[in-house]
């Protein structure tokens, strides 16, 4: 439901878990999750603190707590829970790349398993991001303007985005009529 912008609801759900099984350890993963989504870090640790208590050897658990941390600005905390981390998964490359960010540990590059990791999570908000908050408005811009060069010089015109796979462009363009 996070990747799907419904965190509101989610959290709703979690809530209603939580007050019937207040011990379970996935739902206040789950919580965690939810509050770092939206923006509420120090509740987000403390859920997967209240977690870690109940399930000490889910490495998912300490992977979670690690980036609330480092968003907190707890470097050492975050750092120690990835170390937790590595105990239960040792060969993990996400983990062991964000260990040596954190302790600022230079790689040639990042192992590629990391990139898709991140590209996977980061692709499904990525047209709300570059447009949202990077406020892209390129292909606004230039549907714009063909459609006042088409408006000054009426032309026969068939159109096909070829752009990088946001599909932003084809939808500023869709509506622009067909001049003959």
């Amino acid at each position: 439901m996070v990747r799907q912008h419904k965190e509101i609801e989610a959290l709703e759900i979690c809530n209603r878990g939580l007050e019937k099984s207040p011990s379970d350890a996935p739902l206040l993963c789950a919580k965690g999750l939810i509050l770092k989504a939206i923006g509420q870090p120090e509740q987000a640790a403390q859920h997967y603190r209240q977690a870690l208590e109940l399930q000490p050897q889910d490495p998912d658990l300490y992977h979670g707590l690690s980036g609330v941390l480092k968003q907190l600005g707890d470097v050492d905390g975050a750092i120690q829970c990835l170390k937790n981390e590595l105990k239960f998964r040792p060969n993990n490359a996400t983990a062991q790349h964000l260990l040596a960010s954190l302790q600022n540990i230079t790689t040639d590059r990042a192992p590629a398993s990391y990139v898709s990791e991140l590209f996977d999570r980061y692709a499904d908000n990525f047209d709300q991001h570059l447009v949202g908050k990077l406020q892209y408005h390129t292909p606004d811009l230039l549907a714009n303007m063909l459609q006042e060069a088409i408006e000054s010089n009426p032309v026969r015109l068939n159109m096909l985005d070829l752009g990088c796979g946001t599909g932003l462009f084809g939808e500023a363009v869709k509506d622009i009529k067909k001049s003959w």
